[in-house]
Parts: structure tokens; C-alpha cells; sequence
């Protein structure tokens, strides 16, 4: 009898930024974290995204302590690969050539489900 591979867990950068600034977010992050830590991995994008958000020291040391070093250990820091970072556009892996008004930024959907296996909730 063959077993479904877990379902992995890729989180987005507004995820992190909404639980740093909001205690019932945090809350609700910190929730997630405790049921699905084994299944859940960073993105060095963003990774990325959040060193370059830091204001002060205190911020920096902060967000390594908390998020960074604890996937790091566990060798859950994943990236996409360089085939998929020169299809960011729309769902169909075409690139974008035009910015529709209102638009996500370029990195939204740069995960797919495919090469890691992963959903971003």
C-alpha cells in the first residue's frame, strides 16, 4: 500500500509581517507552527524580504533568532530554482509583459506546487 507524500507548507512574506505586528496573528501563526512545523519550510525570497524590512539591530537579531536560524538548523530554507524564477508571471508559467492596474507585485506565484511539493496557504 502506497502513502500520499505529506503536503509541504511554504509560507508568504505578509504572513510574517501581519503575526510581527498584530498579537492575534501572531497568535494564529504561532498555532500553525505548532500543528505543522514538520511540513513547513521558508523561502529564501522570502527569507530575503524580511532581512530587508529590518529597521535596527534589535530587528535583525530578532528575526534571526525567531525565524531564520530555526529553519536554517532543520535544513528547511528552500529557493526557487532558476527555471521557475524565469516563468514568474501568470499561472501558466508565460511571463508577464504588461501590469495589469492593481496587479500583484512580480514575485507573487513564484511558487508552484509541482517541484517542492509545497502550497502556499
Amino acid at each position: 500500500m502506497s502513502t500520499a507524500p505529506a503536503r509541504k507548507y511554504v509560507l508568504d512574506t505578509n504572513l510574517f509581517i501581519r503575526a510581527f505586528r498584530e498579537p492575534a496573528a501572531n497568535a494564529e501563526l504561532q498555532r500553525f507552527h505548532l500543528l505543522f512545523a514538520p511540513f513547513e519550510f521558508l523561502s529564501a525570497v522570502v527569507a530575503q524580504e524580511l532581512l530587508s524590512g529590518t529597521h535596527t539591530r534589535a530587528d535583525l537579531r530578532k528575526l534571526q533568532r525567531r525565524v531564520l536560524n530555526v529553519f536554517a538548523r532543520r535544513g528547511r530554507i528552500v529557493a526557487p530554482s532558476a527555471r521557475r524564477m524565469g516563468t514568474i508571471g501568470d499561472r501558466s508559467g508565460r511571463p508577464r509583459t504588461t501590469r495589469r492596474a492593481g496587479a500583484a507585485p512580480p514575485f507573487e506565484g513564484i511558487w508552484e506546487r509541482r517541484p517542492l511539493g509545497a502550497v502556499v496557504p
